[in-house]
């Protein structure tokens, strides 16, 4: 026998595709993602939106109430991603729309390019070669600042001029270059 009642789900979805536009929806729930890849697609997702020009944009998480203890990893993993993307100027704010789901309202770009950067966000700077570590290499070993080739085998030749010249492998031994 037939439930009398009806389901509501599909007018609720027609409704929320009308409000926001069918691009303006992220299911995370269809695909069933762990927290770190729902993390990743739903940052990505909303900068293309927020450079598309969207102002406000719908995340569906789902509620958790399948998952361990009632409590969504997807939903969690979202509502920390939220301050993170505020501060970076990709979201102005967010509310949540249903039990399972967020309305995100974007920011504008010009938000995005102004928001300060924060030293965890820095790449580890390039470290400068200590000059007093150079001092101890060889003449022959530095290249020439104006531009020429370093060529080890002409190297190899003059000093082997200056004197006899011995591989360190094998110091008993004098040996000839390009006999």
């Amino acid at each position: 026998m037939r439930s009398s009642r009806v389901s509501l789900h599909p007018v609720l979805k027609a409704f929320d595709e009308a409000d926001f536009g069918q691009k303006n929806v992220l299911n995370l729930r269809e695909s069933l993602p762990t927290a770190a890849d729902a993390r990743f697609r739903a940052e990505s997702w909303l900068r293309e939106r927020q450079v598309s020009k969207v102002s406000e944009v719908l995340l569906i998480t789902g509620r958790g109430n399948q998952s361990p203890g009632g409590v969504s990893a997807v939903r969690m993993a979202i509502l920390a991603l939220f301050p993170a993307l505020r501060r970076r100027g990709v979201v102005a704010e967010w509310r949540e729309h249903t039990p399972g789901s967020f309305v995100v309202k974007l920011a504008p770009i010009s938000s995005m390019l102004e928001a300060p950067r924060r030293r965890r966000d820095r790449g580890p700077k390039p470290s400068v070669p200590d000059p007093k570590a150079l001092t101890a290499l060889d003449a022959a070993t530095l290249t020439p600042c104006d531009g020429s080739r370093f060529d080890p085998w002409k190297a190899l030749e003059s000093e082997k001029r200056k004197s006899s010249w011995r591989p360190r492998c094998c110091p008993s031994s004098t040996i000839s270059l390009r006999s």
